[in-house]
């Protein structure tokens, strides 16, 4: 795969090999001393040809390792990517990006951590852990989590991840669903803060003075804070999840996007307002769309895809017809376009791509299930002081089961 960095370099990103060895030793030699230490955690003066050998002479399936290498110059390596999976825990592996310093901050390590991971899911593993030192500020981590409905205790029609309130389902249930959720991946879901979802654009700005007790069940679509360890939520089974990050300052939001909210620009309104705010580029920014229903099975009359008609262009993939009086919509491509034409690189925007209505033995579907369908939930919050860990799906395969996708940014 070929990639081009923002600077405009020009990158071959392919699995490595044992006849890589020497590359290794080079780019070794090239890296600066701060480089060194925070990828080994310590002096790393050479490798030994014991190192060598674990390092390039690999299974491809428990440890996977990608290499780039300049496309004009292909014997010059300039990063590496790999991770190896753990032995008790087979769904993880340990992973870990090296880019060569003349070549970071231009987007090389996203391009890498999204291959690596899709290979990691073709190879059965689900999620990535890393070992950082506690003060490389440029890897703090941000928890963010799309749920599916595997892994609960709710009964059928429920079963079995249900953890939404006021869906039918017995309290009880969902209340030990989002105890096991949120242990699972690390938030207090008696932090957790919601708003009243009313299908419109409103967001909510929460900062350190405000009474969380008093925003929570505000009315709303959309929140943003740059609090740490404020878990953010909002509740889907059919409208999209999306997750906002500002890692520069940092700061996060969440926002549930359906017909309405995407309509009347819930999107861009969020982050015109993180750029108020926090003082922040869109430039800067990433965007995550989650499961969602897809083009395929959201078939709406003519007068809820007016709004669609009259903001987007016939040809973009929006909207298309179906029977008379009534279109099909792409909700998420609308999103993306949204995204992007409020200025974020389009690079930095990812999606699920996943039909909530296509999979119901991954997702609750209002649309396909009704009012007795459960709901998945789906969280951000920023942890100070940990490593923002890359895990990426471009593929429809199975999801683990709880789907998690944090924020891309190495």
């Amino acid at each position: 795969m070929v990639f081009e960095l923002d600077g405009g370099t020009r990158v071959l990103i392919r699995p490595i090999e044992p006849e890589d060895k020497e590359r290794l030793v080079n780019g070794l030699r090239a890296l600066s001393e701060e480089s060194i230490r925070k990828r080994f955690l310590a002096a790393k003066p050479r490798f030994t040809r014991a190192e060598l050998r674990y390092l390039t002479e690999i299974d491809g399936v428990n440890h996977i390792a990608l290499v780039a290498v300049l496309e004009d110059d292909p014997e010059t390596l300039v990063a590496v990517a790999r991770c190896v999976r753990l032995p008790d825990r087979p769904g993880t592996a340990e992973m870990a990006i090296v880019v060569g310093d003349p070549l970071q901050g231009q987007g090389l390590g996203r391009a890498l951590a999204k291959a690596l991971a899709d290979a990691a899911v073709a190879a059965g593993i689900r999620r990535f852990a890393a070992t950082m030192l506690g003060d490389n500020e440029a890897a703090r981590r941000l928890m963010h989590t799309f749920s599916t409905r595997l892994g609960g205790t709710s009964e059928p029609p429920y079963a079995s991840l249900n953890l939404g309130f006021g869906t039918g389902d017995d309290r009880a249930y969902v209340i030990r669903n989002q105890a096991r959720f949120g242990q699972a991946v690390g938030f207090n879901p008696d932090n957790l803060m919601t708003l009243r979802q009313v299908h419109n654009n409103h967001v909510v700005v929460l900062t350190a003075a405000s009474d969380l007790a008093l925003a929570r069940g505000t009315p709303g679509d959309g929140l943003i804070t740059k609090c740490s360890h404020l878990p953010l939520g909002v509740i889907t089974a059919d409208c999209f999840p999306i997750i906002l990050t500002a890692p520069t300052v940092p700061a996060v939001g969440i926002l549930h996007a359906g017909r309405k909210g995407t309509a009347t620009q819930l999107a861009p309104a969020a982050i015109a307002l993180m750029c108020q705010e926090y003082e922040v580029s869109a430039k800067d920014m990433f965007a995550a769309i989650g499961p969602g229903i897809g083009g395929c099975c959201y078939e709406v009359d003519d007068a809820s895809a007016e709004p669609f008609m009259t903001q987007f262009p016939v040809d973009v993939g929006v909207y298309w017809p179906s029977r008379p009086g009534h279109h099909y919509l792409n909700l998420q491509q609308a999103l993306v376009l949204q995204l992007c034409s409020s200025g974020l690189p389009s690079r930095q925007v990812w999606s699920a791509d996943l039909c909530t209505a296509c999979h119901p033995e991954w997702f609750y579907s209002y649309r396909r299930d009704g009012p007795q369908s459960g709901r998945m939930l789906n969280v951000v919050m920023i942890e100070a002081n940990m490593p923002l860990l890359p895990f990426t799906r471009s593929s429809a395969l199975s999801p683990p089961k709880y789907l998690v996708a944090a924020q891309y940014r190495v």
